[in-house]
C-alpha cells in the first residue's frame, strides 16, 4: 500500500488532480472548508472511489460527504481496515 502525504493544500490538489488513487483520507485537523474543497476534488478526479474521514471523537459527525467515519482514537488497525473495506456510499 502506497501512501502520499502533501505537505500543503496546493501539493494536495496537485496530487489528487493526477487522478490515480484508490482511497482518500481527510481528517479533522483540517477546516471544514478546506476538506470539503478537497472531497470535492478528489471526486472529480478519482471516480467511483472512496472517501475516509478521520474525526476527533467517535461521536463527531461534521457535514463532510465521506463514505467512511472513524476516529483519531480508534488507532491504525481502524484505518488500515477501512482502506482495505471502503466502498463508495450510494
Amino acid at each position: 500500500m502506497a501512501v502520499d502525504h502533501p505537505r500543503s493544500k496546493q501539493e494536495a490538489k496537485n496530487l489528487i488532480e493526477a487522478g490515480h488513487y484508490y482511497v482518500g483520507v481527510s481528517c479533522h485537523s483540517l477546516s471544514q472548508h478546506s476538506a470539503e474543497e478537497l472531497i470535492e476534488s478528489f471526486r472529480t478526479h478519482n471516480l467511483g472511489k472512496c472517501i475516509i474521514y478521520i474525526a476527533k471523537t467517535p461521536w463527531d459527525r461534521p457535514r463532510i460527504k465521506a463514505d467512511v467515519f472513524i476516529s483519531g482514537i480508534d488507532g491504525p488497525e481502524r484505518l488500515i481496515e477501512a482502506v482495505r473495506t471502503c466502498e463508495v456510499a450510494a
